[in-house]
């Protein structure tokens, strides 16, 4: 089952289950936003890793990244190189970043595993997840 935005499709790839059985159905999680996928459940990469598979995260997550815990390399990728949020911009990999109701900010938002890759800065984002 896909659902028309991104948090609740991606939960339901990485678990195998609607997104109803994840909590994951109401919306999008937006920077900086505490919470994410649960922790009890039990993802694909998980399960790869278990039978010896190497499962590589390339791009967009937008799974929850509040507490290191629930990022890529936590929840069974032995990488990840991309973006936590639900968007960025290619060449200078920024998200804007909703403070509250009435303010709006912008941050940079690319990392490789668990550091910011500022190196990255300045390169296409496709160049970079096909090198």
């Amino acid at each position: 089952y896909v659902d028309p935005i991104c948090t609740p499709s991606r939960s339901a790839l990485m678990t195998g289950r609607h997104p109803i059985h994840t909590g994951m159905f109401h919306h999008t999680i937006k920077a900086g936003e505490p919470y994410g996928l649960p922790l009890h459940i039990k993802l694909l990469p998980q399960y790869l890793k278990e039978l010896e598979y190497n499962a590589v995260h390339l791009g967009k997550w937008h799974l929850g990244y509040y507490k290191e815990l629930y990022t890529p390399t936590h929840r069974g990728f032995t990488s990840h190189t991309g973006y936590f949020n639900g968007h960025e911009d290619y060449y200078d990999h920024s998200t804007n970043i909703r403070m509250n109701k009435d303010q709006d900010g912008w941050g940079y938002d690319f990392r490789r595993n668990m550091s910011v890759a500022w190196d990255d800065y300045g390169n296409y984002a496709t160049d970079i997840f096909t090198e």
